[in-house]
């Protein structure tokens, strides 16, 4: 017998049910629902707004980028709202190109030419936004629940858990611009309308919808390079509805399908329209590489159609659900390989130019394609990861060793366990508050699979980088709360009504703990939110000088983070910056000169700086010295030479001959010992390391006033066989401090490649008296200072030629 998909997904095929209990009656009161209501979207709001805004208390934006960002929007308004094709002051001497997509900068230039001219500045739209675009995914979290269930109480559930996840709010925050803050709302409308499609009755509907699904899944691509995410998600939405519409049966949905292929031929004919337009730069997927994998999804599509319509003449592949699936797996596995086989560099491009893995030197450095831990997975989701399957199966692959065929294998099992929310699926009727009408049966309902499908793809890109928690934040928090909301239900449905109580009451209390642990790590994470890549008063105050001290045709070398703000800020031009030109032919050499011991200006002469104007150098470069070594592809055997420990403690004593300043590192303690003996050889300083043997002895050690940048280097004195190969900054103060005769402020010790480095000769000895750095070709002179930041001039000799 032919069974066809029916889109009354609450039929009721069980037996009528008991009479509702005094719960069940007093939640279906609608006074009482009206209250729940009201409270639980008061609370949704709160927590939105609240855990969103404690970086609007600091100028600027979370991270460089968003101030690359700012510079466009900037420069789009002064050129007539037009996106620019390359950003005058990225770059230098070649400009570098605009590589984000236009949306990304309409997502700002859209609101502000229409309120602009009420007062609002797109600073001000800029840092705000993105909050605009939390309660969109509240909202997308809302529509994408109720194709699961008609509950309110379950979409609610959706809603908060979305409002109180730190993984949407790393995305959501307010000064935080990114396209992935963008893109998920644009995506659940494609999806919203993609599962209308299978649900409309009329041919001209189905049409409407696909189209919308096409254009809403084509804005991704305008407002961020990672939309290939989107587009992968829907076909896996679309190759999963298409398996389960043959293996059950369901030839409407398999002729429904028909209709999300041809979305996915309007998508892709939208964005090569944006391509030709210059609106997007070349994405995953938009290439003419694509169409292999739209012909091999048309054909597997047709393939099965035909089978289901012609069934008894293939009663050997169509006989039964066990038949079909066996068949569906087969053909997968043979037109996977076969594909590969035929493509290899269409995967390649997928798999790892799109950034799913990354292998080069600047993904294994950077925090954000790191794999999760298990602290930043609950930092981000809290205890709600551990209420569905498959999401404590995210947790157990950040605890296991990492390798590619690892996440696979966890991802596939994590799959594997979801398949029981196939046979628990809640329906209601109804649309008020556990109306006792919900119930829990087998059903092939599409809007469960789409987010079951969006659900499993961004899981597994979590398992590889954290930078996809806040894409995978909103299906995450879609299924925990179904899964309390399931438990709920099947407790508010025993028959027994004592069991049924005490049963209602643990899950009530069990939800309410959850949302307890959710506010308080929220709470921390508020608390503790700051600026990323060490931005900071000081380092913003550096650049507002330089903006008001320096022609606008200065030209800034410095690290490319920093460079964004550079421009963002000063608006003058950066040799390299976070968005626009951090790639191998700057950035390498740069990082390399950086850790040079030798002051050789041939790096400023060569022509991809263009004899830069000003050089700007900041101490918390200092702490991203690993991160500088890996880019920069020096020998990986050698990273020891450049090692770091900061001071955590420092004790004086002094007594009639010597001065003794004591530093705890978290490696051990050693002595700075400043000699007061006056004698035929003068003052002596030595920095050591006492032992039970005697003392063992710095290469070096040096003072760096922290007031005025003033330094004193003292090389070690005693040349024994008891020396360490290291030495020793000590930072203090001027300005006294009582019980002190020193003010120390910081100090580190240094492995020889570091100490001996470019970086520490700019940060610790170079002033407007004296400058370690210095050749007959290139010079620095200091024009600025203070505790963040150095602002070097470079001062070019006449004769100074540019070689390659």
């Amino acid at each position: 017998m032919r069974h066809h998909y029916s889109n009354v997904a609450a039929e009721d095929v069980s037996s009528e049910p008991q009479a509702p209990s005094k719960v069940q009656t007093i939640l279906q009161n609608k006074y009482v629902a009206i209250i729940v209501v009201i409270a639980l979207l008061i609370a949704i709001a709160y927590f939105t707004i609240i855990y969103r805004i404690s970086l609007l208390q600091f100028f600027g934006f979370y991270e460089p980028d968003g101030f690359y960002h700012f510079s466009v929007v900037r420069a789009a308004i002064n050129n007539g709202f037009a996106v620019p094709k390359a950003l005058g002051i990225s770059g230098w001497p070649q400009h570098a190109p605009v590589g984000e997509p236009d949306g990304l900068y309409w997502i700002t230039l859209v609101p502000y030419f229409i309120i602009g001219r009420l007062g609002v500045s797109y600073y001000t739209i800029m840092r705000l936004i993105p909050i605009l675009f939390a309660f969109l995914d509240i909202l997308g979290a809302y529509l994408l629940s109720r194709y699961m269930s008609k509950d309110r109480l379950f979409g609610l559930l959706a809603m908060l858990f979305v409002a109180l996840s730190l993984g949407d709010a790393a995305r959501t925050s307010g000064t935080i611009y990114r396209g992935d803050t963008f893109l998920p709302f644009f995506f659940i409308l494609a999806l919203v309308f993609a599962i209308e499609v299978s649900r409309a009755q009329k041919r001209n509907w189905k049409i409407i919808f696909c189209v919308a699904s096409a254009v809403l899944l084509s804005v991704c691509n305008l407002v961020w390079n990672g939309a290939p995410f989107a587009t992968a998600a829907f076909i896996v939405s679309l190759m999963v509805l298409l398996f389960v519409a043959y293996i059950w049966d369901r030839e409407n949905l398999l002729h429904d399908c028909g209709y999300l292929i041809a979305t996915l031929v309007i998508w892709f004919v939208l964005v090569r329209m944006y391509l030709a337009l210059g609106y997007i730069s070349i994405q995953t997927f938009t290439g003419f590489d694509f169409i292999p994998i739209l012909v091999m999804i048309i054909a597997f599509w047709a393939l099965l159609y035909w089978l289901s319509k012609n069934r008894m003449s293939f009663i050997m592949f169509t006989k039964n659900a066990i038949h079909r699936m066996a068949f569906v797996f087969i053909v997968s596995i043979v037109g996977t390989i076969a594909f590969y086989v035929a493509f290899p560099s269409t995967v390649t491009a997928i798999f790892v130019t799109n950034g799913f893995i990354i292998t080069n030197n600047f993904g294994a450095t950077i925090q954000e394609l790191q794999p999760p831990t298990s602290q930043f997975l609950f930092a981000s989701f809290g205890y709600s990861l551990l209420t569905t399957p498959m999401s404590a199966f995210i947790w157990l692959a950040s605890v296991l060793p990492q390798s590619s065929l690892v996440i696979l294998l966890i991802w596939l099992i994590a799959v594997l366990s979801f398949i029981p929310y196939f046979f628990m699926q809640v329906y209601d009727s109804g649309t008020g508050l556990l109306s006792g009408k919900a119930k829990i049966r087998f059903d092939i309902n599409p809007g469960f699979i789409v987010v079951f499908s969006y659900f499993i793809l961004t899981a597994y890109l979590e398992m590889h980088a954290i930078r996809f928690n806040s894409l995978l934040s909103v299906p995450l928090a879609i299924m925990s709360a179904y899964t309390l909301y399931w438990l709920l239900s099947f407790s508010l449905s025993l028959s027994n009504r004592r069991a049924m109580y005490v049963t209602a009451a643990a899950m009530l209390l069990f939800m309410v703990l959850i949302g307890v642990v959710l506010v308080y790590y929220d709470g921390i994470y508020g608390s503790n939110l700051s600026p990323a890549d060490s931005i900071n008063p000081s380092f913003i105050s550096a650049l507002q000088w330089f903006k008001g001290n320096s022609a606008n045709s200065s030209v800034v070398l410095t690290l490319w983070p920093d460079g964004s703000l550079v421009e963002g800020v000063a608006n003058r031009t950066s040799v390299t910056d976070s968005v626009g030109s951090q790639n191998g032919t700057k950035a390498l050499p740069f990082a390399t000169w950086i850790l040079n011991s030798s002051d050789d200006p041939r790096f400023l002469l060569s022509p991809i700086n263009g004899k830069p104007d000003y050089l700007l150098v900041r101490t918390p470069w200092l702490l991203e010295t690993d991160g500088i070594y890996v880019e920069s592809g020096l020998n990986p055997n050698n990273t020891q030479a450049y090692g770091l420990e900061s001071a955590i403690s420092f004790t004086e004593n002094e007594n009639s001959t010597n001065k003794l300043l004591g530093i705890k590192t978290p490696q051990g303690n050693f002595t700075v010992n400043i000699a007061r003996n006056l004698t035929t050889n003068g003052t002596s300083i030595s920095a050591y390391l006492p032992g039970p043997n005697g003392n063992y002895y710095f290469d070096a050690v040096a003072f760096f006033d922290i007031d005025n940048s003033n330094f004193s280097i003292f090389t070690n004195p005693y040349r024994t066989n008891k020396t360490i190969n290291q030495s020793v900054i000590v930072m203090y103060s001027g300005k006294p401090r009582p019980g002190l005769f020193i003010n120390l402020t910081g100090s580190y010790v240094m492995e020889p490649g570091l100490a001996n480095s470019n970086m520490i000769k700019w940060l610790f000895f170079c002033n407007t008296y004296a400058c370690v750095w210095d050749n007959n070709i290139a010079k620095l002179r200091m024009v600025y200072y203070n505790q963040d930041t150095k602002i070097f001039r470079i001062i070019y000799n006449s004769t100074a030629n540019s070689t390659a």
